[in-house]
């Protein structure tokens, strides 16, 4: 697709990477915001967090449609990071103010929407369904040839239990009905429910 021809609300058929793009400078945006105002989104230091955000801003720029090994990376940050924010949100939740621990919440469920684009672009990329257009009748089923079943009656199918002398009478062909579990497939047109 020339690129003149690309929306980018459109997209590219089965890739999210301009989502995982988005939601990575999200979260590297709310971490640099939060650090100075309201603390450390993680206890490792301010060192490591700015790293952290560099690094998602680096893979940010480095996603598209023909790397395999940076959706991997993604899947793998996106996976730890929400991990961490999770975990230090969890464990620190006495410690830390509401603000503070609904911005690490907030940090963990951006990069878990980020973890989900990624793993659904990867798994389109093994695939080779990139950019390939949806197709409706990949979901059409054809309705398989149905042959012809015998029926099968027990030797009890031609009589009726007398209900007031407790005795079973032999019936005539005009008034058996067949029971419903015995029905076979008379019309392969017809589908049967």
């Amino acid at each position: 697709m020339p690129y003149d021809e690309y929306k980018w609300f459109e997209g590219i058929p089965h890739y999210y990477g301009d989502y995982v793009r988005i939601l990575f400078l999200s979260t590297a945006a709310l971490a640099f915001f939060a650090i100075p105002v309201w603390g450390n989104m993680l206890e490792f230091g301010v060192i490591f967090e700015i790293l952290a955000g560099l690094l998602l801003v680096l893979l940010a720029g480095l996603t598209s449609p023909q790397s395999k090994g940076v959706m991997m990376l993604n899947i793998l940050v996106a996976a730890l990071g929400a991990f961490m924010l999770e975990l230090t949100a969890v464990s620190y939740q006495a410690k830390s103010s509401f603000i503070l621990l609904s911005v690490r919440e907030a940090g963990a469920i951006l990069l878990i929407i980020a973890l989900y684009f990624s793993v659904k672009t990867l798994r389109a990329m093994i695939q080779g369904k990139i950019g390939e257009a949806y197709n409706p009748e990949d979901f059409i089923h054809e309705k398989p040839e149905h042959e012809y079943v015998e029926d099968r009656t027990d030797d009890y199918d031609h009589y009726e239990r007398d209900t007031e002398t407790d005795t079973d009478t032999e019936m005539d062909e005009e008034t058996r009905i067949e029971p419903p579990h015995k029905k076979h497939l008379a019309n392969p047109e017809m589908e049967y429910y």
